[in-house]
């Protein structure tokens, strides 16, 4: 039985940070890449909501209500969905699996270009940003067992 020779990149992401591993044929071992140390992680958004009139207290109206820990994720996912389009343009992957909390999978999703897009093979809600390849190894393996 032959090997499939396909090589597919496994995306660990959160709100902060993102770690890409490289799986050089199916069912081989994880290898992170290094290259993906700028996209790695951001600072935390961080801003007290203004309150009108600067009193502080029960039952004041809130003049701001953007929410910047939301919008520095979209911002963060959106750079990393923009480097995986460039790396499935150069054909640096053939097949992706993201794996990320429900939020993050969805502003993922949603910034893939076209190309990145249909190569995703699956995905999965989880925040594993801290698993080591092995970890990941493993969950990638259960995900791709027929149900």
């Amino acid at each position: 039985m032959p090997t499939l020779k396909k090589i597919t990149w496994v995306v660990a992401a959160n709100a902060e940070r993102c770690r890409v591993f490289e799986e050089r044929r199916r069912g081989a071992d994880l290898q992170e890449l290094p290259s993906w140390a700028p996209h790695a992680a951001v600072p935390r958004a961080h801003h007290e909501k203004a309150v009108q009139g600067q009193r502080f207290g029960y039952g004041q109206a809130v003049v701001n209500e953007r929410d910047f820990a939301h919008e520095a994720e979209r911002v963060f996912l959106s750079r990393c969905a923009a480097a995986l389009d460039l790396a499935a343009a150069k054909r640096s992957y053939e097949g992706l699996i993201l794996i990320a909390p429900p939020h993050a999978l969805g502003v993922l999703r949603d910034e893939l270009g076209r190309g990145a897009r249909e190569l995703v093979e699956r995905s999965e809600v989880c925040d594993c940003v801290a698993e080591t390849a092995g970890q990941l190894r493993e969950r990638v393996r259960e995900m791709r067992a027929p149900q």
